[in-house]
């Protein structure tokens, strides 16, 4: 992968890590989370590194978004994703080795793909369609703590879900996820709607709760990989320096 590429990664990268602060900034800066699952809380606001809404509040103009403040906030997103950009493309050559790697093995798998379950995975297949029966029982009688449910255990249940068959290749897990993830956020909607709850309110819940969980699941994934490339090459390194014992 060229030098430019890289950067064009870490540029997302750095909007991706901004983004992420901008959904947890919720937590942090709201005084609660009743906007999780009320149409209009009070003390609710977001923002990172400035804070740019909180709800009931006008800022300069009557507007109901700090226009300064949002200007700052996107100026820094691109400046930590030049910044990492910079990084990757003093990195590329290793990057460059990890992700081939990663892809000769992906494709390793992809000619050995097997659709077999094992004994893990029919128990979390067992425990999905628990879960998807009980979010359909409950559907009925919607509840806001099942709405918190979906917000905070819905990555986590997707993952899980995705990891099921053994031995398949992340593209399958991809082409699974996709439809999963789109069902699961209809419930949410659903379930919004029969708690009277905006379309809006909806989908902010999932962003604020959603993102973070994905982001930080992908970086520690992404991380595991790199740590066990690097051993991997540590070990060939030294199976190679050592030579054959006579």
């Amino acid at each position: 992968m060229s030098r430019a590429k890289w950067f064009a990664n870490g540029i997302v990268v750095g909007l991706l890590a901004v983004a992420t602060l901008n959904a947890l900034s919720y937590f942090f800066r709201s005084n609660n989370w009743q906007g999780l699952v009320h149409n209009n809380p009070s003390g609710q606001a977001l923002g990172f590194p400035i804070e740019v809404w909180r709800n009931g509040h006008s800022y300069s103009g009557g507007t109901l978004i700090n226009q300064t403040a949002m200007i700052i906030n996107v100026a820094t997103a691109f400046a930590v994703g030049i910044g990492i950009g910079i990084v990757s493309v003093v990195y590329s050559r290793w990057l460059t080795e990890f992700a081939e790697a990663m892809i000769e093995e992906e494709n390793q798998q992809l000619r050995h793909a097997s659709s077999q379950f094992s004994i893990r995975g029919l128990l979390l297949m067992t425990g999905a369609s628990a879960v998807i029966a009980g979010l359909i029982r409950a559907s009925i009688a919607a509840s806001p703590q099942l709405l918190l449910g979906i917000y905070f255990l819905g990555p986590a249940f997707l993952i899980a879900l995705a990891m099921i068959p053994k031995g398949l290749p992340w593209q399958y897990r991809i082409i699974l996820l996709t439809p999963s993830t789109l069902i699961l956020i209809g419930f949410a909607m659903y379930i919004g709607s029969r708690l009277g709850l905006d379309f809006e309110r909806v989908m902010f819940g999932v962003f604020v709760c959603w993102v973070p969980q994905t982001v930080i699941a992908a970086t520690f994934l992404t991380l595991w990989l790199a740590i066990r490339y690097c051993r991997k090459n540590a070990n060939q390194k030294n199976a190679v320096s050592s030579g054959p014992v006579h």
